[in-house]
């Protein structure tokens, strides 16, 4: 049979001597002041010696103490890679994120480290490029993409928000002349973007205008 003190005590002499004080240890673990002080002084009768010099406010390892703590710390890590070794290791979770390049620099990115902060045991993967990723296909947990896509079984689409598109152009284009309405830019060439999936189609057909021939690009 093992001649051994409390455990509990152990663990309080050794949080206080480690932290430098009863409150410390305390917070640590879980426990006020005033029990680990009765703890620790448990432990002292059991020893049949005190292990700290108690001042007015504070309390100070003896050398008695001091020679107890380094082998009480070498015995607590002994234990704890034991323990470590058989509990199973917390799982991390992967993230699998696709975006536009533009989105991924300008805003997924400086939000990503607040992000890991709150959810540490989640691993982000982003990957970017123009085109939309294949989600059905599982190498894509979440896909950030511009427009409304197609309904798809499986799929689930949250909205992230909205924005406004309009005509722009040089100054000297207009020359003077007013465009209040969809039809005034008709006798203009409208350039479109193969990246953009906002097309000049879209736009008229947003404002309640069909795009006249003439003003394809």
């Amino acid at each position: 049979m093992r001649r051994l003190p409390s455990f509990s005590a152990l663990r309080a002499f050794e949080a206080a001597a480690r932290l430098g004080g009863f409150t410390q240890a305390g917070d640590e673990l879980a426990q006020t002041p005033s029990a680990i002080s009765h703890q620790v002084r448990a432990l002292e009768r059991w020893f049949g010696r005190p292990l700290f010099t108690r001042h007015v406010r504070r309390v100070e390892l003896n050398e008695d103490g001091r020679r107890l703590l380094q082998e009480l710390s070498s015995a607590f890590d002994l234990i704890e890679e034991a323990c470590s070794a058989l509990r199973p290791a917390a799982q991390r979770l992967e993230l699998a994120v696709h975006c536009a390049p533009s989105f991924a620099a300008k805003w997924l990115s400086p939000r990503l480290s607040q992000f890991m902060q709150a959810h540490p045991a989640i691993t982000i993967r982003m990957t970017s490029s123009a085109e939309a990723s294949e989600l059905a296909v599982g190498e894509v947990d979440i896909d950030i993409a511009y427009g409304e896509p197609p309904p798809r079984a499986g799929i689930v689409v949250e909205p992230l928000g909205s924005e406004s598109t309009l005509p722009m152009c040089a100054p000297s284009l207009l020359d003077g002349t007013a465009v209040d309405r969809p039809a005034d830019l008709a006798r203009f060439t409208l350039i479109d973007s193969r990246l953009n999936p906002v097309r000049w189609s879209d736009w008229w057909k947003l404002n309640g205008a069909r795009m006249p021939d003439r003003a394809r690009p």
